[in-house]
């Protein structure tokens, strides 16, 4: 009977530390990417916010949470940059509005947490994936406001 438990619990115990393992891992070879648990992702192309001046500026939510990775990242920042600065020379070929676009490296939008107040600057934002947004009470104030 001993000999039964103690095989019952080495089975467990593998297979809690295979379960803790695989949360733990990173797909596609993107470990350097990830900091803490408080920390967001940075996309390779992201070499800072435009400088605000009141122009339209496109604004991407980004979020912890690392659902719906792939090789671009995270499913926040799929299609980072490319979406925004064709969105945004888009906008600027067919209307009367002057978006952002580019200055210097940097290109498309800013990237803003939901409970960044800098969010409110910018009338449009977008937020791809939010299935893998797991917000926390900070975030969730912030986007009832």
């Amino acid at each position: 009977m001993s000999i039964l438990r103690l095989g019952t619990a080495f089975v467990l115990c593998v297979a809690m530390t295979t379960v803790a393992s695989a949360q733990r891992r990173r797909p596609n070879g993107m470990e350097q990417y990830f900091g803490g648990s408080s920390d967001f992702y940075q996309p390779p192309a992201y070499h800072g916010n435009p400088l605000y001046d009141g122009r339209f500026t496109f604004a991407r939510i980004k979020y912890r949470g690392y659902d719906h990775m792939s090789p671009e990242g995270p499913g926040w920042s799929h299609d980072y940059p490319d979406a925004e600065e064709n969105f945004s020379k888009i906008l600027r070929d067919i209307t009367a509005i002057r978006p952002f676009v580019e200055a210097g490296p940097i290109v498309g939008s800013a990237l803003v947490a939901m409970d960044d107040p800098a969010v409110f600057k910018y009338p449009v934002s977008y937020m791809s994936e939010p299935g893998g947004w797991m917000p926390n009470d900070k975030e969730i104030a912030a986007f009832r406001s």
